[in-house]
């Protein structure tokens, strides 16, 4: 591997795990009793993730072979017990954790490290929901409910906050959804968490949301809190849908624009944008401005259809804030959540086949969490820090074994002279 990569790796695993603060997070343990200190063990366990570990297990087992060199720099003392973490894990704190990756997000945004996309005008933050699956249940964050096959499970619910607007996607938070609500039920709550965290900032304006939770409730609720909304309809709001497109299919239907889609191999995507603004305040959506209809058309290399269908949004921005182009951006970076977040955390993290611990879903969600800050910190290092583009469309699996064996074969004079971060991080000589 090439040195200069696995300092740069290991620099920014040194550099980066101050900024969650970790020793702000409570110790629930007896001090007389600690032998693993707080901060050490939640970094060998953010390592861990960073280096593509699928489980307690596998942590102890990669934490015992981390170079004597790595240990040094990141403040980690070796070999991890899978019984310490787990007895550990079971008594922290969920919103603890949340905290440190607000202050991974924050810390990224003092440094300049949040960069928005050139071609939009706004930053925008995507709303949706995520929910993996256990053998129990818990009633703050895990609804029970029968299997179709017979027996019980729990679901951890979590609504899962994504900056699509930026480059590298970060998280910005992961809300759970306690069992006795649904995810429209709990979406006033995450945005209010957003505002609090992050409104003095100005990382995002509008907040974009699936038809799961779209409703005139949950708009009224973002308009509140000076900001605006992207929201897509279905059958759930059957008068805005039928009304949009009975619109849209009459002869006062507007102009249609055509934008090309991000190249493909064997396919091409071509969207179709109409915009309007005649059905304002329809349907007692007084702050609703404007209407969107996005027709998604895949053809072969030969030109003919593959795959074609159409998605409607409706909008509390005017018309004229975004041309056609950055309308069809905007909807088509919504999945950005699923198929930059969620994606990477069951394929990459393998989050839901293996989360590490399924029994204790409060440590389960716990897990979760700290997956949220190994994925900021990795996101934005290949997003920011690696500069040529191939290095950026790294595969993350390619990028969490890389991180591995950095971990495993730096030596002292691959990380000598690195910067200094923290009053905490003695300088390598």
């Amino acid at each position: 591997m090439n040195p200069r990569l696995t300092r740069r790796m290991v620099g920014a695993l040194r550099a980066r795990l101050p900024d969650a603060g970790l020793r702000a997070v409570h110790d629930p343990r007896r001090q007389g009793q600690v032998k693993w200190p707080l901060e050490c063990l939640l970094s060998t366990l953010l390592v861990g993730m960073a280096a593509g570990c699928r489980s307690l297990a596998e942590t102890e087992r990669l934490s015992e072979q981390f170079s004597p060199a790595t240990n040094r720099a990141l403040g980690l003392r070796g070999r991890l017990p899978d019984t310490t973490a787990r007895d550990l894990l079971e008594r922290l704190s969920p919103d603890d954790i949340r905290a440190c990756n607000h202050r991974v997000i924050r810390k990224a945004h003092r440094r300049k490290s949040l960069q928005r996309d050139p071609a939009l005008p706004i930053g925008a933050v995507a709303i949706d929901g995520k929910v993996t699956a256990l053998p129990a249940s818990h009633d703050s964050c895990a609804q029970r409910q029968e299997k179709p096959s017979g027996g019980m499970q729990g679901l951890l619910r979590t609504q899962t906050c994504c900056l699509i607007s930026h480059i590298g996607a970060p998280c910005l938070d992961a809300v759970p959804i306690p069992a006795a609500t649904n995810e429209m039920g709990n979406f006033p709550a995450v945005v209010d968490a957003l505002v609090g965290t992050y409104g003095n900032l100005g990382l995002f304006s509008l907040v974009i949301g699936d038809a799961g939770a779209c409703s005139k409730d949950n708009a009224s609720h973002i308009r509140s809190r000076s900001l605006d909304y992207m929201l897509r309809i279905n059958a759930n709001q059957p008068t805005l849908l039928e009304e949009a497109r009975r619109f849209f299919q009459s002869p006062a239907a507007p102009q249609s624009f055509s934008v090309e889609g991000p190249p493909r191999t064997n396919s091409r995507v071509v969207y179709t944008i109409q915009t309007t603004e005649e059905m304002a305040a329809f349907h007692g959506w007084d702050h609703l401005q404007t209407v969107v209809r996005i027709r998604r058309t895949v053809t072969s290399p030969k030109g003919s259809v593959i795959q074609q269908g159409e998605r409607f949004w409706v909008s509390s921005l005017p018309e004229s804030a975004l041309s056609p182009a950055q309308w069809a951006a905007l909807a088509r970076l919504y999945w950005g959540v699923e198929n930059r977040c969620h994606n990477t955390f069951d394929v990459a993290f393998h989050e839901d086949d293996r989360p590490w611990i399924k029994t204790e879903p409060v440590a389960t969600l716990v897990l979760l969490l700290l997956r949220r800050i190994a994925y900021n910190i990795l996101s934005l290092f290949r997003a920011r820090t690696l500069r040529s583009d191939d290095c950026r469309n790294i595969a993350w699996e390619h990028l969490l074994c890389l991180f591995s064996f950095a971990l495993i074969s730096a030596t002292y004079e691959h990380l000598r002279g690195l910067r200094r971060r923290s009053p905490q991080q003695s300088l390598l000589v």
